[in-house]
Parts: C-alpha cells; structure tokens; sequence
C-alpha cells in the first residue's frame, strides 16, 4: 500500500506499478536467481543512498531485514559450495 501512495503522491499511474510487479513476478517465475537490483549488485552507494532516503521512515527497517537476509543466505551457500 504503501508503494501505491507514494506513485499516487507524485501522480505516477498505477499502470506503471503493474509493469513493474509483472516483471518481478515473471522474474520470480522463470529465473533460476530472480533477485535484480543493487543488493545483488553488491552496489553499496545505491544501498546508501536507498537508506537515507528511508530515514525516518517504518520501511527502513525492512529494507535493512532484506539487507541482512541475503547476506546471510549468501554466507550459508558460500558454505555448502565448500
């Protein structure tokens, strides 16, 4: 709800959110690793630059819980390929 209040406040269509969540989900359907973006990029300054614009705000903290998921995933695979 959240994501469609913030395309709302800057008057984005929604139409634009469902090409975007189609492609997560076709993504999540058909890729083998369907995880894009910085976090898999290992681009830090974006993931800088995400958490200060989320300061101040209750979505920070998934954004952070995302953060330490995939690390933590990326550690035990690191470990079964041992």
């Amino acid at each position: 709800q959240s994501f469609f209040d913030f395309l709302i406040s800057k008057e984005i269509p929604q139409s634009i959110a469902h090409n975007y969540l189609d492609g997560i989900v076709h993504n999540l359907k058909n890729e083998k690793t369907p995880l894009t973006g910085p976090i898999k990029r290992n681009d830090v300054n974006t993931i800088y630059k995400h958490l200060e614009a989320l300061e101040n705000n209750p979505f920070r903290n998934v954004y952070i819980s995302f953060l330490e998921a995939y690390d933590q995933m990326k550690s035990e695979r690191t470990l079964e390929n041992n």
